[in-house]
């Protein structure tokens, strides 16, 4: 009987210390995290910096004139784009511009803007949205008259008549 005791608690203290382990394993890794991205120039300020410089910054980055990107913002923002408590209009479009005019990737526009993966993925899904919906007023098919239906998840039919 006294074996089956010693061996019982030498099974509890493998057991708590495995917990144990484990429990400051996670704290590290979840708690005790440090800033990833801390870069002094934020979004708001890297797309202020490049629309109030030069003009030909502004067409390099953003692949149009500074008045154009503000004209661009406008009608977005008539077509559903709003801004959040923490990214504007602007911040919003210019991320979708590098992404759509660079190929530059989700990582880049992370460390480019300080925002992390799911905010930027929903920000550019938002201003996609609103260029779908703006697309309807400016491409249409030549030679019929056509109803494009658009719902949230996309396109959902063309339908032609005459």
């Amino acid at each position: 009987m006294n074996y089956w005791n010693e061996e019982s608690n030498e099974d509890d203290d493998f057991f708590c210390s495995s917990v144990a382990a484990l429990m400051g394993e996670y704290a590290v890794k979840h708690l005790c995290k440090e800033p990833c991205r801390t870069s002094e120039l934020t979004g708001h300020a890297w797309v202020k910096e490049v629309l109030q410089g030069n003009p030909t910054r502004c067409y390099e980055m953003f692949r149009m004139e500074n008045h154009i990107f503000h004209k661009l913002c406008t009608k977005l923002v008539d077509h559903g784009l709003k801004p959040t408590n923490h990214i504007g209009v602007e911040e919003m479009v210019a991320m979708f511009l590098l992404v759509v005019g660079h190929g530059v990737g989700n990582r880049m526009i992370q460390e480019r803007f300080q925002h992390s993966r799911e905010t930027v993925s929903r920000r550019f899904h938002d201003v996609l949205v609103a260029y779908l919906s703006l697309s309807i007023e400016y491409i249409k098919p030549q030679g019929c008259n056509c109803i494009l239906i658009l719902c949230h998840y996309g396109w959902l039919n063309f339908q032609y008549y005459e």
